[in-house]
């Protein structure tokens, strides 16, 4: 187990064969180092105060040419659904530079030194071909790469029936906790989900073969057809993801590219979740979506609050 960013760093130059670069202190807990690969800058920060427990690779991609700038921003908030498991990397804009960002939470309990190596140069290869033609010509470039080379395993049969068990014993015991609210059963299948209503709105928990079978995601629509959202709208969102990025790195702002629909996602490992963290998140994303239509800043206030 990796102790902190101290020994990520060593450990990842002496991978890379570089010399380590000085880790920098902001006297407010956060510490962090950059490394240089191909013209392409990645920091690694640690915030001992507030995540002591992980470390966060963040890859300016760069400015968002004019004349394709909603396009581009809308297809990283595509991006974001297809890389919708637990650990995984989040597109964002940054709130001052206006950069397009690649952030990526890494938990030190459960990556190695070359776990964080691999990201690194995954990060650099996705920026390198973001600089050329920002995936707008191939949406799939976003996040095909991931899927090649980080996506969870797929389940083998006691594997899911493993899930399953547990996803079901999930549904049991909010249900239970609940106390008289009705909640559906989930149904066999790849793709299994229950929803949870709090006060009018719809929180869906789902569990899915497709984008790992030992994570556990609870999903709640923020914004209807947002392939029409104002651009000032998709911006406030992807600077939220920036946020997002910074604290958990399980929640993102994703977009269903079909329907339009803009959602607050949070994905969690299935075997860590409980009952209660799984209705004290759900809580927390209804409360966001419920100021969303009439103050969306409320969004961002309630990320820099969790945080």
């Amino acid at each position: 187990m990796i102790a902190d960013i101290g020994g990520v760093v060593t450990g990842f130059c002496e991978l890379a064969g570089v010399a380590a670069p000085v880790l920098t202190a902001d006297g407010h807990g956060t510490r962090a180092a950059a490394v240089c690969f191909r013209g392409i800058s990645v920091t690694i920060e640690q915030f001992t105060e507030k995540r002591p427990d992980r470390v966060f690779l963040s890859a300016d991609l760069g400015v968002v040419p004019e004349g394709r700038t909603l396009e581009a921003w809308l297809v990283l908030m595509d991006a974001n659904l297809y890389l919708a498991s637990a650990a995984a990397p989040t597109y964002s804009r940054h709130p001052v530079t206006h950069h397009a960002f690649l952030q990526w939470a890494c938990d030190l309990a459960r990556v190695s030194v070359p776990d964080v190596y691999q990201r690194v140069m995954a990060m650099v290869d996705t920026a390198s071909q973001w600089q050329e033609e920002q995936f707008v010509n191939d949406p799939s470039a976003a996040w095909v790469w991931f899927d090649r080379s980080f996506a969870p395993r797929q389940p083998g049969a006691s594997d899911w029936r493993e899930a399953e068990a547990r996803f079901n014993a999930l549904h049991a015991g909010v249900t239970a906790m609940l106390g008289g609210q009705d909640v559906a059963s989930p149904a066999p299948g790849n793709v299994r989900s229950f929803t949870v209503d709090y006060r009018g709105v719809e929180v869906a928990v789902l569990q899915s073969a497709y984008e790992g079978f030992d994570a556990v995601c609870s999903m709640v629509r923020l914004y209807g057809a947002g392939s029409n959202a104002p651009a000032e709208v998709v911006f406030d969102l992807m600077e939220m993801n920036f946020h997002l990025a910074n604290g958990n790195g399980d929640e993102r702002v994703v977009r269903r590219r079909a329907s339009g629909d803009v959602l607050l996602l949070c994905s969690q490992p299935l075997q860590a979740t409980t009952p209660e963290v799984l209705l004290a998140q759900g809580h927390l994303l209804a409360g966001i979506a419920q100021h969303w239509q009439p103050d969306p800043a409320y969004v961002q206030r309630s990320v820099l609050i969790e945080a």
